[in-house]
């Protein structure tokens, strides 16, 4: 977790999205998202950044379909 808000923190710092979406088995460990917000809370600049942090609403699955997705994509423009 601690690795992971330095990441998370690096990319909301560069990026300023309006949120952060985890996926993969990560994303099901409910306590990861407490301790996300442990470690986030320990950034001088955390209050001026803060974004909310969710899991993907395809949890474990989300990579593996978006890139069965991506396949049919490719696959029907060349049929």
């Amino acid at each position: 977790a601690h690795f992971l808000s330095r990441g998370v923190y690096s990319v909301i710092s560069m990026f300023d999205p309006q949120a952060v979406l985890i996926g993969g088995g990560v994303s099901e460990q409910e306590k990861i998202y407490l301790l996300l917000d442990k470690y986030l809370e320990q950034f001088e600049e955390w209050d001026a950044l803060k974004v909310p942090i969710l899991p993907c609403e395809l949890g474990n699955q989300a990579g593996r379909l978006g890139a069965v997705w991506l396949a049919k994509q490719k696959l029907s423009r060349h049929t």
